[in-house]
């Protein structure tokens, strides 16, 4: 082959190689299990303004939600436990309810569960919490007419098992 003929098809290798990079970059990004695409994203930026109302509100509700979370385990779940506070300081009886929790690291693996009764103002419920570390918990929690919906942030350190 000569070398004018060699250069005449190197604009299309070289464009053929980003295609196949770009292709390849797209695979690994889909299949990572730390990256996450938020579900209903285009309803949920339509919906920003009520959501943010709900949030204002449960602000103006004056809850204080106390969380401790379980230990992080390979094989079970980790037992948690949430305190419940009205505004005027004392605890709230009959608040039902979910948690959704998820690692910092896996943002696409959601642990969802509803909350169980205790004394009162106490609650517990139980997730799988397979990896110690950052945690982000999102709460729903419905007592009488009130909604109460907020987010925290909290460690979970590892258990004797792992």
């Amino acid at each position: 082959m000569k070398a004018e003929t060699a250069w005449k098809w190197m604009p299309a290798v070289v464009l053929s190689a980003t295609l196949v990079f770009g292709l390849w970059r797209v695979m690994v990004a889909l299949d990572d299990p730390h990256f996450s695409v938020v579900e209903n994203a285009y309803e949920k930026g339509a919906q920003w303004d009520e959501q943010r109302a709900a949030v204002h509100r449960s602000e103006a509700l004056g809850w204080q939600i106390s969380l401790t979370p379980g230990v992080a385990q390979s094989g079970g779940d980790g037992h948690c436990t949430l305190s419940i506070l009205g505004s005027d300081g004392l605890a709230l009886a009959d608040v039902r309810g979910e948690v959704i929790a998820y690692h910092n690291g896996y943002p696409n693996q959601l642990y969802r569960a509803e909350i169980v009764a205790g004394a009162a103002g106490d609650y517990s419920f139980d997730l799988p919490l397979p990896l110690p570390g950052k945690w982000r918990w999102q709460f729903r929690f419905h007592h009488g007419e009130d909604l109460w919906i907020g987010e925290k942030r909290a460690d979970v350190f590892a258990g004797a098992t792992l």
